[in-house]
């Protein structure tokens, strides 16, 4: 009503401006894009489809779930079968961290548990397996990496919750299920360990140990 115009006209308007200064951009240099993949984020991504797929009876949810982890499994490995972290314009590199093991087991056992296919719930278990060798401490718990870089003087153990939940975090919680669902009773003793090792901590600061609090009732 200010300048006389009625809805057709003002879109009108907007949509002349938005096409001349879409124009005007593209004489710019575009963005850079952030087109990797990662495994870690990706797991978490496939838990979250799993669930909810199973929970709204939305199939193609789960269907997105099981391509992702198709794609891990195919492209994110190395020529022994070792499980990588990145992916990007058909090259993937870097061994993975205990957050590409545990958030992908995660996404796994969530498949597992969505669809009844007990091959999932043993690919989780594998995965679970290997961080047991490569990435455990012995007071319990598991360092970030696996130690193989001999340039890395110290290896980090945490179980506190940033923007993503911690790998420790999402680790107790695959090997407490895993126990049941994949008739894996050793894992069960691993999983009080882990949660020992944390429990001081989890105790002093618990909005920062969120997930690890979450299914320590389970132990």
């Amino acid at each position: 009503s200010r300048f006389g115009m009625d809805t057709a006209g003002v879109e009108a308007l907007l949509a002349g401006c938005r096409e001349r200064l879409l124009k005007a951009r593209r004489k710019r240099p575009a963005p850079l894009t952030d087109d990797k993949v990662l495994t870690d984020w990706n797991g978490l991504m496939i838990a979250a489809f799993a669930r909810a797929g199973s929970v709204f009876g939305r199939k193609e949810w789960t269907a997105a779930a099981e391509r992702a982890a198709r794609f891990i499994d195919q492209k994110l490995r190395d020529k022994k079968g070792a499980l990588l972290h990145r992916y990007r314009g058909g090259e993937a590199a870097i061994p993975a961290f205990l957050d590409d093991f545990a958030f992908f087991a995660w996404g796994l056992a969530e498949l597992g548990e969505a669809l009844g296919k007990a091959e999932y719930f043993q690919s989780s278990a594998r995965l679970i397996d290997r961080l047991l060798s490569d990435f455990a401490d012995d007071g319990g718990g598991f360092f970030f990496h696996d130690g193989g870089d001999k340039n890395l003087f110290l290896r980090k153990k945490d179980a506190y919750d940033g923007v993503i939940p911690s790998g420790n975090g999402v680790a107790l919680d695959v090997l407490l299920r895993l126990s049941a669902s994949a008739g894996r009773k050793d894992f069960l003793a691993h999983a009080r360990r882990l949660g020992a090792a944390f429990s001081e901590r989890a105790a002093r600061y618990p909005l920062s140990h969120v997930h690890l609090i979450s299914v320590s009732p389970l132990l």
